[in-house]
Formats: structure tokens, C-alpha cells, sequence
């Protein structure tokens, strides 16, 4: 860790500080700030003759038009989500402002698919579901806390952006209703984990994917320093991360994601489950016993930006797992193993992402290139999901590599601050 404390330091201090001063000069209780540059200031880095940025550009465009051909259907809360964040992304990079038009669509359909509970509102699957194997089915209207929490993540983004309040309160109720509505379970005075639905059966269940982008949500809330709860945010979202970063697994050898009984079997194995964590710490038989590599990416995702935004040491040093990438993939950026979903690489490659930016990683560079000339089809498709009979579960995919394609386009601009929904500028 001593070979980066100092630009690290640099870089919270750019992501805390500025934000938070230009915050500051708005009254207290205004949430009227938006402190991104606008997008003409980044028209003029898009128009250079750079070209990784210009194909990136046009691999990211692809990807997009696959979705606007009605090739998928992005139906469910957190596919929508993404593709939202990616077009409100690509309008902040570009000025062009058919990408806000299509931003605004889709966060739009997220308002209008939430779930109200009490003076709070979350986001599910709108569909019965029994999400442990357990016999007990959710209602159609659960509020789950991953899919809340990615929701509320994109409003956050929305709202730094596009500067419209309504985005706002979308997050603000969100973010009451993973507090409130779905809450967490108190380890002891250091650690909590936030639960996995609304739903009473789901309560005992600690799912740490889930309760790691929950805490990434709140953490990112906690920084607009006009609201009142920001300190208990906070704290709450520390404890959640503290509580991943002690359950991470190291040196443990061997074990298959699922349970060869369990209804829906991945059968994929972990050859080494360093880094990793289980998908349920307490699962009920038959059910998920290691991690695969989209819900392991999750859980890292949220370590990085709790890394970035709190700069605590463990947190850090749990993020930064070289033993992680060294078993997901090989060293010509290729993946080791999908599960047979094959939608495993898209959050992996946000984590490298994070890796790539805080630590100058060129394996970043290296597993993207791999993805646009071996894994993308010419259509925008990608090719590991290509099979898939399920439009919805194709757009749900194929939403996790738009975002990641768009992120990294950003990084390429050199517009890092949209790494996380409210980073501020370091550009």
C-alpha cells in the first residue's frame, strides 16, 4: 500500500474537498448544485484525433443501438438503471443531446416502476420469486436492496448532471427505504449488513453483494453535506463495508458456486476462493455456496468506492486483491471461466476499471481490448450471452457492459469523476 498513499491522498482530496466547497456555497438545505463541468468543456477532448477514444466512442455507441433496435427488453429496475446512467454518462462526455433524451426516458421508467411503502419508495423485479430456495416467495412488489441501491445510484448520477431536483428526492426516497423499509442487521458495534429485501422470510439471509452496493449508495448519498441523516449514511455504509472486508476469504481452495442439488445449478468451480466471499454467508440447503464472478464484482465494486471515498486502510487493501484478478483472468485479458449466465465480465471489468485509475493497472487496458475485438459481436452483442432465448436477461447483460464500456471511455477522456455517482471533477 505505500507505493500509492500519496496520489491517492491527492485524488480523495480533489473528490472530498472541491465538492464538498462547492457544495457548501449553496444554503444548507438547497439541493439545487451541480458541480460537474458542463458538457461543452469535454466536447474539445472528444474532437482530438485520439483513436482508442474515437473507437471506444463507437464500441460504446453499438452497444447502445443493440439496445434501442429492440434487440432486448431492459424491463427489470436495474438494467434500466444502467442504461440510464450510461446515456446521462455519454451526454456529460459528448454534449450531444439525443443521449439526455434517452437518459431522461429511462429514468423516467424508473420512476414509474418503483414501489411505495410508507412515505418511502424502492425497486424490485416486479415478479414473484423465491430468491433462497427456501419456500418462501416474494411478492411481486419486494423492494430489494441491490436493485434499490443501483437505482438510487443513478439518480445520484442524474441528479450531479442534469441538475434536476426530482432526481434528487428519487434518490432520497431510496435511500429512506433501504434504511427504513428493507434495514439491516446489526453484527456487533463496528459491523452491520444490510438485508436483501423488504420481505420478513429474507431477513436472516446476509448476502454480501447486496449489502456492499447498498453501502456504496448511501456512501455516495453521505456526500451531499445538505442532508441532515449524511452522518448516519455514513456510518452505516462504513460498518457494511468493515463487515466485507472481515468476511473476505483467503487461501480457501476449491468449491463450486452452486450446491450439485440446488434448483438452479451454475456448476461452476473455484479452483482458489482468495478475495472471494460466499454468495450467502448462511445459505439454506440447497443453495449458492461460493461466489461467481459477476456477484464477486458487485461486492469489489462497492470496496473500490468505498476505498476511493473513505480512504480507510482495510478497505482499501481488501479492494486492492491482486489475488483476484490473477484468478478470474488470463493474462492476455481474456476470462478464465464464465458461469453459464456469461454476463460475469461486465462488472469485472468496472472493477478493473477502479484498478486501472487509482494504480495506473495496464491490465485494464489489456482485458477492454479483449473484450471490443474477441467477446463483442459487430452488432454491439455481446458474444457470451448471444445464446440467450430471454430478451429480458439478454438487456440485464448487456446493460452491465454498457456501463462498463461507457466508464471507460470516460477514464480514456480523462473525466474520472464519473467513475462514482457524486466524485465531483478531478479532470
Amino acid at each position: 500500500m505505500k507505493t500509492f498513499q500519496i496520489p491517492f491522498r491527492f485524488l480523495i482530496l480533489f473528490c472530498l474537498i472541491i465538492p464538498a466547497f462547492l457544495i457548501s456555497c449553496q444554503t444548507e438545505m438547497s439541493p439545487s448544485v451541480n458541480y460537474y463541468p458542463s458538457p461543452t468543456s469535454t466536447i474539445k477532448i472528444f474532437k482530438t484525433d485520439d483513436l482508442k477514444v474515437k473507437d471506444w466512442k463507437e464500441t460504446v455507441d453499438n452497444i447502445l443501438q443493440y439496445h434501442e433496435s429492440g434487440n432486448d427488453d431492459a424491463a427489470e429496475a436495474d438494467a434500466i438503471a444502467r442504461y440510464a446512467s450510461a446515456y446521462v454518462i455519454m451526454y456529460e462526455l459528448t454534449g450531444e443531446n439525443h443521449y439526455k433524451q434517452k437518459a431522461i426516458e429511462k429514468l423516467d421508467l424508473l420512476s414509474k416502476a418503483s414501489y411505495q411503502k410508507g412515505s418511502n419508495k424502492g425497486w424490485g423485479l416486479g415478479v414473484s420469486w423465491d430468491a433462497f430456495y427456501d419456500d418462501s416467495v416474494n411478492p411481486p412488489d419486494t423492494i430489494y436492496s441491490y436493485t434499490t441501491a443501483v437505482v438510487v445510484r443513478t439518480f445520484l448520477l442524474a441528479y450531479a448532471i442534469l441538475g434536476d431536483e426530482k432526481y434528487y428526492r428519487e434518490a432520497k426516497m431510496g435511500v429512506d427505504a433501504l434504511v427504513n423499509e428493507v434495514g439491516f442487521n446489526e453484527i456487533n458495534d463496528k459491523t452491520i449488513v444490510f438485508r436483501f429485501s423488504d420481505a420478513e422470510a429474507d431477513s436472516k439471509y446476509r448476502v454480501p453483494n447486496a449489502s456492499a452496493v447498498t453501502a456504496a449508495a448511501l456512501l455516495e448519498f453521505s456526500l451531499l453535506n445538505y442532508d441532515p441523516e449524511r452522518d448516519l449514511f455514513k456510518d452505516l455504509a462504513y460498518r457494511a463495508l468493515n463487515h466485507l472486508v472481515k468476511t473476505q476469504f483467503f487461501g480457501e481452495k476449491s468449491g463450486s458456486v452452486c450446491n450439485p442439488d440446488a434448483k438452479d445449478n451454475v456448476g461452476i468451480e473455484i479452483t482458489n476462493a482468495d478475495g472471494n466471499w460466499l454468495y450467502v454467508e448462511n445459505p439454506p440447503k440447497p443453495m449458492v455456496i461460493w461466489n461467481d464472478m459477476l456477484h464477486w464484482s458487485i461486492a469489489a465494486t462497492s470496496l473500490w468506492i468505498g476505498c476511493y471515498l473513505l480512504e480507510e486502510a482495510n478497505i482499501c487493501e481488501s479492494a486492492f486483491n491482486e489475488g483476484i484478478k490473477d484468478q478470474r483472468f488470463n493474462s492476455n485479458g481474456s476470462v478464465k471461466q464464465f458461469s453459464y449466465l456469461g454476463w460475469d465480465l461486465g462488472e469485472a471489468l468496472i472493477v478493473l476499471i477502479w484498478s486501472g485509475y487509482l494504480f495506473g493497472d495496464q491490465f485494464t487496458e489489456k482485458a477492454f481490448d479483449y473484450l471490443r475485438f474477441n467477446y463483442l459481436n459487430d452488432d454491439g452483442l455481446v458474444q457470451t450471452i448471444a445464446s440467450w432465448p430471454n430478451k429480458i436477461a439478454i438487456a440485464r447483460a448487456q446493460s452491465w457492459y454498457a456501463m462498463a464500456s461507457v466508464q471507460y471511455l470516460a477514464l480514456l477522456m480523462r473525466r474520472s469523476d464519473l467513475l462514482c455517482s457524486v466524485c465531483g471533477n478531478e479532470g
